[in-house]
């Protein structure tokens, strides 16, 4: 098969050192509060599959926004992380090559004549010459 883009994700058990303290539950997952995603140790955040156990990347990728909120909460902000991730210019609508492009007169095609064109298939329109 061909792809673009894989991917690979591998669901593993997180491993967790007791020379961390860091309070550990079911799976060997840190504790934390399901609210803010703070562990018991202040200023410390925990989300993803080390905090839940093993989830979809989604929701890995949601916990590390609702971190975020936390963590400027946490920083004395409003928890507001909802600006734009990337900016995309609106294109003009007179693109062109330089300023003015789109107010300048357009140039006449050359074209047959109307007793040329009378009786034939030939192209109306000639194109530009060099």
């Amino acid at each position: 098969m061909k792809f673009d883009n894989v991917l690979a994700a591998i669901g593993q058990e997180p491993e967790i050192s007791e020379k961390l303290g860091l309070p550990v539950g079911s799976g060997n997952t840190i504790k934390i509060n399901p609210e803010t995603l703070a562990i018991s140790r202040k200023g410390v955040f925990a989300g993803g599959d080390v905090a839940t156990g093993l989830v979809s990347v989604v929701e890995a990728m949601a916990a590390g926004r609702k971190v975020a909120a936390s963590i400027d909460k946490y920083l004395g902000g409003s928890g507001n992380i909802e600006g734009k991730l990337v900016y995309v210019e609106e294109p003009s609508l007179c693109l062109g090559p330089g300023d003015g492009f789109a107010d300048q007169e357009r140039v006449s095609i050359p074209c047959l004549s109307l007793e040329q064109r009378r009786g034939n298939f030939a192209e109306v329109e000639l194109g530009f010459d060099k």
